[in-house]
């Protein structure tokens, strides 16, 4: 399984926002192959995940089921809407 490094990362960061601040519209169009690849790169850094960001359609690994269940025991367990988006993260982040 191979995943996206820091650069790759930016890169489609770039791609999804406007004016530093993530655009949920320009999420939509990601792949769902680019989508699962930056959620695992969140994930393997351990930083929460908009929960518009997670595939909702196969992508190379996981479907949307199989990625919140991966999710769910990676420790991403709990959900919480913040002011403009929903996150999936650890008890240890604290969304405000």
């Amino acid at each position: 399984m191979t995943t996206l490094n820091k650069r790759q990362f930016a890169a489609l960061l770039k791609r999804i926002t406007t004016k530093k601040m993530l655009n949920t519209h320009l999420i939509g169009l990601l792949t769902n192959v680019e989508r699962e690849e930056m959620v695992l790169h969140i994930v393997r850094n351990r930083g929460p995940v908009v929960k518009e960001l997670i595939p909702t359609l196969p992508g190379r690994y996981f479907g949307y089921e199989n990625m919140r269940a991966w999710m769910f025991g990676m420790g991403y367990t709990t959900e919480t809407k913040g002011k403009l988006f929903t996150f999936v993260h650890t008890a240890a982040h604290r969304i405000k």
